[in-house]
């Protein structure tokens, strides 16, 4: 560190992104060693690792809430396909095919979006992309064809980009690593249930109501929500100056017990609520933050995190696309409000489900870099995925099976869940190795990209590097779900589907035996640091 904190050669695991101590040891004895912060924090109480408690929970519900809305204004639709196709006069099969669009433009807008957020704070792009979700979803009522739903669907993926985009990047900007897990998956839970009440408040709504005040609610739901964040959101962009040397280890990390704040007025409401956080060189942040993701794709961690999280993504799409056609006609005869009342079954499942993963994965964190000697790898949180290879292929069986053979409703409908909640286990367990690989990594200072650019992980540019693959995934599946339906049948579908789910799975062991190889050669590729 400038501060003079570093010992005259780094160490070893320091040059292995993702590869951290976490506590420090006196000789083999490491059950009573201190908690090392990593990131490690700066002395300046602006710094958002060093919030409050009750800033840092402010802070996370507002990305809660931002997800929970625009989550929401995805999925009204859900439960009301086939009256909104009879209104619109679109197909069901052009609808979802939009949808598929929207995905891929979510993974790829924020090569735009996240660049901006780079130069001038990402408080800007959350309320720009609330209130474009809020005027879409007024304006969905009104549309007429299929030309003005793709446009739809493709300005949506703009607004719904920093969803996935921005979102998690709040996250590890507040919390540090071993206290990471548990907001993720907070997060996760509320990705997964924004989706899954739509359908439920949209049919009753629909009985009630009709189609245009499904979409009105939504657009209001964002509205206030717009409200809410302009008056309490913060901007978490912060260019982190290196802690004083007095509370650094050897190792540059901060002992917890050690860590000192400056004393000094706090900012005011007006400043902290400023709508524009510029950088010091906007063009130079835009640049930056456009060219790291595309570099970043040379790397195997970024295609194995962007395979787990894309494939999740798209078993919770397949579930939404195939449901109402399944449970309205024979055997079943659901009609639009029961339809909507079966999303209980993944929202009550995945909301705590999600969440006991995190709070797990926290704990497990802490327990495996003792028994490491201190040194915590990503690795380590792989292993909590081993459920995944049962539930979501199960999920898939009752889905499919179930409704093939005739059997009673509620087969399908755990099936739901169990795919669902087992999914946000997927979806998070391959954030948290992203963020784990990547956010706390400080390469040198002299270390630079081929093309002479600094590499620097403020704004997380392999959130988007793995967004491009993954959405693209989603994309692609968007126009296949229905004629794989189709033409296999429920029963062979469900069963391909299921192995097509282990076999993503069952990369997880590579990852495991050959994780840190890959991250080693990621760091001399990608960093120009031979270790």
């Amino acid at each position: 560190m400038d501060s003079g904190a570093h010992p005259p050669q780094q160490a070893t695991h320091d040059l292995v992104p993702g590869t951290v101590r976490l506590f420090d040891s006196d000789g083999n004895d490491i059950s009573g060693g201190e908690l090392l912060l990593s990131p490690a924090p700066s002395t300046d109480p602006e710094d958002p690792l060093n919030w409050s408690t009750a800033r840092k929970h402010l802070s996370l519900a507002n990305v809660i809430l931002f997800t929970l809305s625009m989550g929401y204004a995805t999925g009204c639709l859900f439960s009301i396909y086939v009256p909104y196709s009879e209104s619109s006069g679109i197909t069901i099969t052009n609808l979802n095919q939009a949808v598929g669009i929207q995905f891929l433009l979510v993974g790829f807008t924020p090569l735009i979006t996240n660049p901006l957020a780079a130069a001038y704070g990402k408080r800007l792009c959350y309320l720009g992309a609330l209130l474009l979700g809020a005027a879409l979803c007024f304006w969905s009522p009104y549309i007429t064809s299929g030309a003005q739903w793709n446009a739809r669907c493709a300005l949506f993926g703009v607004a719904g980009g920093p969803i996935f985009s921005l979102t998690e990047i709040s996250i590890a900007d507040v919390f540090f690593l071993h206290q990471r897990a548990t907001p993720m998956s907070i997060y996760v839970s509320a990705l997964y249930t924004g989706t899954l009440l739509a359908p439920l408040v949209g049919a009753y709504i629909y009985g009630g109501m009709g189609v245009h005040a499904v979409f009105n609610f939504a657009g209001g739901f964002i509205l206030l929500i717009f409200v809410f964040s302009a008056l309490t959101l913060e901007e978490t962009t912060f260019h982190r100056k290196p802690a004083a040397t007095t509370t650094t280890t050897g190792d540059g990390k901060v002992a917890a017990t050690a860590h000192v704040v400056e004393v000094k007025p706090p900012s005011s409401w007006l400043h902290r609520l400023r709508l524009i956080t510029r950088h010091p060189d906007p063009l130079a942040a835009i640049k930056q933050a456009g060219l790291q993701p595309l570099m970043m794709l040379r790397l195997p961690v970024v295609w194995w995190c962007g395979l787990q999280y894309g494939w999740y993504q798209v078993t919770f799409n397949i579930m939404n696309a195939i449901t109402a056609s399944i449970l309205a006609p024979p055997p079943y005869l659901m009609g639009t409000s029961s339809i909507g009342l079966t999303y209980l079954s993944p929202t009550l499942m995945t909301i705590p489900g999600a969440v006991l993963f995190g709070w797990i994965s926290d704990r497990w964190t802490i327990y495996m870099a003792k028994r490491n000697g201190g040194i915590s790898e990503p690795e380590h949180k792989l292993w909590l995925m081993l459920p995944i290879f049962l539930g979501v292929p199960g999920g898939f069986l009752m889905m499919g099976l179930g409704p093939y053979y005739g059997a009673h409703w509620i087969v399908y409908v755990l099936g739901m869940g169990l795919c669902t909640v087992v999914g946000s286990w997927g979806t998070a367990a391959s954030l948290n190795y992203l963020f784990d690989v990547f956010h706390d990594f400080t390469p040198p200072a002299a270390a630079r990209s081929s093309s002479g650019h600094s590499m620097h992980n403020d704004n997380s540019p392999y959130m988007l590097s793995v967004l491009m693959p993954a959405m693209s995934l989603a994309f692609g599946f968007g126009y296949i779900i229905n004629p794989w339906v189709a033409n296999l049948g429920l029963r062979n579908w469900s069963i391909s589907a299921a192995g097509c789910t282990v076999a993503v799975n069952l990369t997880m062991f590579p990852m495991i035996w050959w994780g840190k190889a890959l991250r080693r050669r990621g760091a001399s590729v990608y960093y120009g640091i031979i270790s």
